[in-house]
């Protein structure tokens, strides 16, 4: 009998993964695709990008996430070195995890926004603009679960 954490993590993952389709060598494309966008480049922490998105991929792997999240990971990191994310990344592997990188991606810029509006709203103590900005996080949130998953392992990494 699986413990109830357990069971809570499986049906988050089960319903995290759906509607992303498997591919061949998934991960392995995907990587070899993101590599020469983000050598050099250092996220806003300082920490290699490339090396992040490794970790990102093993934190994903070590809670049960399929080979193709894992590969959505690497996308990601790699939307914000294209022009044209949405369409390059369909192009090579297919809608889905074109759309997965790129609301994953604006994500990301939501988050970067509001902690600088909420370093500002606390220096002009603005809860209008906290609040607006804890509203655009949680309907980014409340669109897929695949893109708190992501951004979850994201933090875990950037934590250690």
């Amino acid at each position: 009998m699986k413990h109830n954490g357990e069971t809570q993590r499986a049906s988050l993952l089960s319903a995290t993964l759906q509607d992303l389709p498997d591919q061949p060598e998934a991960l392995a494309r995907a990587r070899a695709f993101a590599q020469p966008l983000l050598m050099g480049a250092l996220l806003d922490t300082g920490e290699d990008t490339l090396t992040h998105a490794d970790a990102v991929t093993d934190i994903l792997h070590q809670i049960g996430g399929s080979e193709a999240m894992q590969a959505a990971s690497y996308l990601v990191y790699a939307c914000s070195h294209l022009s044209r994310p949405q369409d390059v990344i369909a192009k090579k592997f297919g809608n889905d995890f074109a759309l997965l990188a790129v609301e994953t991606t604006k994500l990301v810029e939501v988050q970067r926004m509001s902690r600088a509006a909420a370093a500002s709203a606390q220096l002009q103590n603005d809860p209008r603009s906290q609040t607006e900005n804890v509203r655009k996080m949680l309907l980014a949130f409340s669109k897929d679960l695949r893109v708190i998953t992501l951004r979850l392992a994201s933090r875990l990494q950037t934590l250690r």
